[in-house]
């Protein structure tokens, strides 16, 4: 009986110290957001994670801490190759991304799966070469956190305030767990063409409040953190401007990797990849780029500027390629409100691809 006693205890006192850990009532210390989180570098390799159960909380302390100031939640976040990375959720119940990984336990498993792919060719194409995968819009980190296995290093790009918390607090939590993401680079930014310096504000609905879209349109009227603009939009953040290539740029060995790369900026990738001549065009460029295309994006003249710098276009979940302006235009006719896209650049396609690219002619 003492031994049944003594192990009921000993559960409860376990639950009660994860609880604890978790949401800490004495632990509210100041947070400071840094636009930059620059953590210590390791030497590239790739190496799964093992299988974190969410009971290894335990070390955290200070991670729970801070998620406690930041009032977030923690999730879990699986992908099918059994690894497993904590992700860190603010608004439940008003945000599409956080509420389905709570009810299904991850978020977009195509994109993923298309990267990994996509990966695999990058690496055959460049034997013994570095990997940096590049996240714009990195939300709370999901594509982040579940690619740096199997990369050498990460950089996550978000504009959001409350999501760039969320991204520390994940980061924060995952070295403990699975110290390779010291390989990532956590840098708040909002990017656009790089035509006009200033600020604009970032707006999202009151059903998806982590989920913003920069209303540039808006820069000369809204400037306040919390204006309604109608229909359940409000802003949420005013950000200051700055360009990919900035951003990629800034590191000094940006040079020394080869890129694969996914953006989802809530319609602004168009403005985006005007911003990225230098790295799009040039001879470091991303060799594949995942991008979601909402349908109101100008699609046509993302594809050309695209084009411009030597990518193909490839619609995701019709595996077909979109040679010309007028392919693209009568896609986007056709498609939902939002389709994802690969632009790959040309030297990584097969002689299939480049015919069914429309870059080489058939042969006879």
């Amino acid at each position: 009986m003492r031994n049944v006693i003594l192990i009921v205890l000993a559960v409860v006192g376990s639950f009660c110290y994860i609880g604890l850990l978790m949401y800490p009532s004495d632990l509210r210390p100041s947070v400071v957001t840094p636009s930059v989180v620059t953590p210590s570098v390791v030497a590239p390799s790739v190496v799964a994670p093992s299988v974190v159960a969410p009971s290894v909380v335990a070390p955290s302390v200070v991670c729970a801490s801070e998620m406690a100031a930041h009032h977030r939640k923690l999730q879990t976040f699986s992908v099918p190759d059994s690894q497993r990375m904590w992700i860190v959720c603010a608004n439940a119940g008003a945000d599409f991304v956080c509420d389905h990984i709570a009810s299904h336990g991850n978020w977009e498993l195509h994109i993923y799966h298309e990267l990994r792919s996509w990966l695999g060719r990058i690496r055959t194409a460049h034997p013994g070469r570095s990997v940096k995968f590049i996240d714009v819009g990195s939300n709370v980190g999901i594509h982040t956190f579940t690619m740096v296995p199997h990369v050498d290093a990460a950089l996550a790009i978000e504009a959001m305030p409350h999501n760039f918390a969320a991204l520390q607090d994940a980061w924060c939590l995952n070295n403990y767990a699975n110290n390779n993401v010291q390989r990532v680079t956590l840098t708040q930014a909002a990017v656009g063409s790089g035509q006009f310096n200033g600020t604009c504000p970032i707006v999202s609905h009151d059903t998806n409040k982590n989920d913003g879209a920069m209303r540039c349109d808006l820069r000369a009227t809204v400037q306040r953190v919390g204006t309604d603009i109608g229909s359940g939009y409000f802003v949420r953040a005013v950000v200051e401007l700055t360009t990919i290539d900035a951003v990629v740029s800034s590191d000094p060995s940006w040079e020394s990797f080869v890129y694969i790369m996914k953006i989802d900026i809530e319609g602004s990738e168009l403005e985006a990849a005007r911003g990225a001549s230098k790295f799009y065009g040039g001879p470091h460029a991303p060799k594949v780029i995942i991008s979601e295309c909402w349908k109101s994006l100008d699609i046509p003249a993302y594809a050309e500027v695209m084009r411009g710098y030597g990518y193909a276009m490839l619609s995701i979940s019709k595996r077909t390629w979109l040679p010309t302006t007028e392919a693209v235009r009568a896609y986007q006719e056709a498609m939902g409100q939002i389709e994802d896209f690969a632009f790959v650049k040309i030297p990584l396609l097969t002689s299939s691809e480049l015919v069914s690219a429309g870059i080489a002619p058939p042969s006879s």
